[in-house]
């Protein structure tokens, strides 16, 4: 039997105090920040009232596609499932209710796809029997566009990606955001595992067999715990022509001091019986020894105050590589440096564009 000890660990204030920058550079409306806030008493009220926000944005979403006014319905559509992937995204201890909420977002992207400018295609790669469930945008205008595959972290998804994708689109960049084993809808079938490298091959050999996708000209990047994940595959498939890390991540070294929500969490996405054997089965997870391979450029954006992965680690990564690494360290930044996102995401996006040789 898995427990989860998390009512008297999950201040709901606090994370709100924590998160806030991260929804707000996410898309999350202010008023309705403001909203949900001020009806969450206690840790337990969290799903409920993201979903209560959700179902107005659906409705409206809904409303406007019966009138034809399509943008309207796919904006508004995604931010449902906005909603409803934050509502769940750290609800750990609950696993029935946080699965039914993963597929209601799953649901409600897929609604919105068709609709976004430019659309999103749900992809599904197969992948060691199952599927990797991935979503393609093109940039307008463009018959052969270099393409950046986006990997999220312990509780982001591929839905949650779009306004990043915004960013890469406007540049000329296609995207390619899926889900891994511990991530999203695929951590039912596949928990966090070893290996994630093999995800990429497969999602590599997939967009390859694109003709709209120029196959000479793809990056990929990594956010929080993805900022693990892409060095890990960049250094394994040479195909990779760019690299960034959205917050860096060596190893699980600094275990004993992470946040209780972030123990809980990859406790849940290995399946482990207890925080103990989630830090014994994560000892393997590690990039010593790896990042001599990568030879492609690499950009690393880390907060000089992140909580999770130190800075330290951050030029542990950056001084491991032997090719053309960038680091950039943001003072008093936090995990994810949501605080300046609305400066840094572009200046990521502009630098994959300078790197894939977008004319």
């Amino acid at each position: 039997m898995v427990e989860y000890v998390v009512s008297d660990k999950y201040d709901a204030s606090k994370l709100w105090d924590y998160y806030t920058a991260r929804f707000l550079s996410d898309g999350v409306n202010h008023n309705d920040l403001v909203e949900m806030r001020s009806k969450t008493r206690t840790w337990e009220d969290w799903l409920d009232v993201w979903c209560e926000l959700a179902d107005r944005h659906e409705a409206w979403g809904e409303e406007a596609l019966k009138g034809g006014a399509r943008v309207t319905a796919g904006e508004e559509l995604w931010l449902a499932g906005l909603y409803v992937h934050y509502g769940q995204f750290l609800f750990w201890h609950d696993p029935e209710k946080k699965n039914a909420a993963q597929r209601r977002k799953v649901n409600l992207y897929r609604r919105a796809a068709p609709l976004l400018l430019p659309p999103a295609e749900w992809v599904e790669i197969p992948y060691e029997g199952t599927v990797l469930p991935g979503c393609l945008r093109m940039p307008v205008g463009q018959p052969k566009a270099p393409c950046v595959v986006l990997i999220g972290g312990l509780e982001s998804t591929k839905e949650e990606s779009y306004l990043f994708e915004n960013l890469c689109l406007r540049r000329g960049i296609a995207t390619f955001a899926y889900d891994g084993p511990g991530q999203g809808d695929v951590h039912i079938d596949l928990p966090m595992q070893p290996g994630f490298e093999r995800t990429a091959i497969a999602v590599l050999d997939h967009l390859l067999t694109r003709p709209e996708i120029d196959g000479e000209r793809v990056g990929v990047l990594g956010r929080s715990l993805g900022g693990y994940y892409a060095p890990l595959c960049a250094a394994h498939e040479p195909r990779f022509r760019a690299c960034v890390s959205y917050g860096a991540f060596y190893d699980f070294r600094n275990w004993e001091a992470m946040p209780a929500v972030i123990k809980d969490g990859f406790q849940f996405v290995t399946k482990t019986g207890s925080w103990d054997e989630a830090a014994d089965y994560l000892k393997s997870f590690t990039l010593a020894g790896v990042l001599k391979n990568l030879k492609c450029p690499y950009y690393i954006l880390h907060g000089e105050r992140d909580a999770i992965m130190p800075a330290e680690r951050a030029q542990q990564v950056a001084d491991e590589t032997d090719g053309e690494t960038e680091l950039v360290l943001i003072k008093d930044g936090i995990h994810g440096v949501h605080q300046v996102a609305h400066i840094e995401r572009p200046k990521m996006a502009d630098w994959l564009a300078a790197k894939l040789r977008v004319p």
